[in-house]
């Protein structure tokens, strides 16, 4: 008998290759503006799961890529390691990104619990990101708060 996942994957065989991770072909980023009409440009990267040397395409392409948008803010949305032996890679890969933007702010993923988030939360905070589970991060006229209590939102100006 197969499982559910076998059958799914029978049926749509292109699958992975539209779901492909940047670490096995070229970083899609998509554009959207929202309407807070201050200025600033945001970058959101998640599930970058940074584990070893074949991972070092994804950190090059993100890195190329704020490189070249210069955004304001940089969001690392969890997910960042898969292990604890790839912090000096996180490390790594924040004071690089640190370097290109104004300012980072991270929260934990699902995945980080296995590493014991307290270590990323270290190194956000060694390389002068901003940890949003201490605390929301503030810029006149908008607040980005921990998913847990409140998504990103502009500020009531009314």
């Amino acid at each position: 008998m197969k499982s559910r996942c076998e059958t799914i994957l029978r049926k749509v065989p292109n699958l992975f290759r539209r779901l492909e991770w940047a670490a096995h072909g070229p970083l899609t980023l998509r554009r959207e503006v929202f309407g807070a009409g201050l200025g600033m440009t945001l970058f959101y990267i998640s599930d970058i799961h940074l584990s070893g040397s074949w991972t070092n395409r994804i950190s090059r392409q993100i890195l190329d890529a704020v490189s070249v948008e210069h955004p304001h803010l940089v969001l690392l949305g969890g997910d960042l390691i898969d292990r604890r032996a790839a912090l000096p890679l996180l490390r790594s890969f924040l004071r690089s990104l640190r370097g290109l933007t104004d300012q980072v702010l991270a929260i934990p993923g699902n995945h980080d619990r296995f590493v014991d988030e307290m270590f990323i939360r270290e190194a956000v905070i060694d390389h002068e990101g901003h940890w949003l589970p201490d605390s929301a991060y503030q810029k006149p006229g908008l607040t980005i708060e921990d998913i847990k209590t409140r998504a990103i939102h502009p500020e009531d100006t009314g």
